[in-house]
C-alpha cells in the first residue's frame, strides 16, 4: 500500500506536515460526500429515462421525495459527530478501550433510532408527502419511493454513523472504498429495476428506491462486519454494542443539537419544495 493510501500514524497526525496530514485526511471524506450524491443524480437520471407518459411525474416525485430523504441523512450525519467526538478524544487520549466502547455504543444508538425513524416514515409519509404538492400523481411517486428508502433507514444510519466512527479513528479511506463499490452497484441495479431489464420485475420509481436500499444494507452490512472484526485495527465487540444508560446519554447530549444542526438546512429546502409544489403549473 501507498505512503498516501494509509491512513496517518499518531505520530504523522502529531508531528507530521500539517497541510499534507490534513488533505491525506480530507480527500477520502470529499470522495464520499459526491458518491452520497450519485446516489440521488443515477436515480433522477434513470428515471427521466421512463416513458413520456410517466416520466414527468416520476421525476417531479423524485425532487419532492430527496430533500425529505436528505432531511433525514443529514440527521444521521448529525448524529454520528456524537461518534466522531467521543471516539477522537478518547483516541487522542490512547484509551483505546473506551474509543471501542464509544463507538458500540454510539452504533447501537444509531440502529434503534433508524428502525424508529424507519417506522415513523412509513407510517406518516402518505400523509405528509401530499401536502408538499397537491399533484396526486407526483405524490404517489414520492411515497412510493420514500416509504422504501424509510424501510431501509437503519442501513442508512448505521454506514453513515461508521464512516464518522472510521473519520474519528482516522481511516477516511475505508469508508470511501465501501461508498465506491455500493455506488457502482446502484448504477447497474437502477436500470434493471427501474425498467424491468432482464430477471428485475418492472418497478419504475420503486425500483430506484430498492437498488439504493440493497445497496445502502450492503454498505452497512460491511462497515458492521469491518467494525467488528477489526480490519482496521478498531474493533467493536458485541458487548460494546449492549445500550448502557450512561453512554447513551452522553452520546444523545452531545448528538441531537449536532443532529438538529445538520438538518436545518435540508428543512429549509423541505418548506421551499412545499412552495414551489403549490406554484400553478401552466396549461
Amino acid at each position: 500500500m501507498s505512503n498516501r493510501s494509509r491512513m496517518p500514524t499518531y505520530k504523522e497526525i502529531l508531528y507530521g506536515p500539517v497541510v499534507a496530514t490534513m488533505f491525506r485526511l480530507s480527500w477520502p471524506m470529499m470522495v464520499s460526500s459526491l458518491l452520497n450524491m450519485v446516489y440521488n443524480m443515477t436515480d433522477t437520471f434513470w428515471v427521466g429515462h421512463l416513458p413520456k407518459a410517466e416520466n414527468a411525474a416520476a421525476v417531479a416525485g423524485l425532487q419532492v421525495a430527496g430533500p425529505v430523504v436528505w432531511f433525514l441523512v443529514a440527521f444521521a450525519f448529525g448524529f454520528g459527530s456524537s461518534g466522531l467526538a467521543l471516539v477522537s478524544q478518547f483516541m487522542g487520549a490512547h484509551n483505546e478501550v473506551d474509543a471501542e466502547k464509544a463507538a458500540g455504543q454510539t452504533m447501537s444508538l444509531a440502529i434503534l433510532l433508524g428502525f424508529a425513524v424507519a417506522v415513523i416514515g412509513v407510517v406518516l409519509s402518505p400523509i405528509l408527502l401530499p401536502v408538499l404538492t397537491p399533484d396526486r400523481a407526483i405524490s404517489a411517486n414520492a411515497i412510493s419511493y420514500t416509504r422504501i428508502i424509510f424501510i431501509g433507514m437503519p442501513a442508512i444510519f448505521v454506514s453513515a454513523v461508521y464512516a464518522q466512527i472510521m473519520n474519528a479513528y482516522g481511516d477516511t479511506v475505508t469508508p470511501m472504498l465501501i461508498n465506491t463499490i455500493t455506488v457502482g452497484l446502484n448504477v447497474i441495479l437502477d436500470p434493471l429495476m427501474i425498467f424491468g431489464w432482464g430477471p428485475f420485475a418492472r418497478m419504475g420509481v420503486a425500483g430506484a428506491a430498492l437498488a439504493t436500499i440493497l445497496c445502502q444494507v450492503l454498505a452497512a452490512v460491511i462497515s458492521l462486519w469491518v467494525l467488528m472484526t477489526g480490519r482496521r485495527n478498531l474493533r467493536v465487540t458485541w458487548r460494546d454494542l449492549r445500550p448502557e444508560t450512561a453512554w447513551v446519554k452522553r452520546i444523545l447530549r452531545i448528538g441531537l443539537p449536532a443532529s438538529v444542526g445538520a438538518s436545518g438546512t435540508s428543512f429549509g429546502f423541505i418548506v421551499l419544495t412545499g412552495i414551489i409544489g403549490r406554484v400553478p403549473t401552466p396549461r
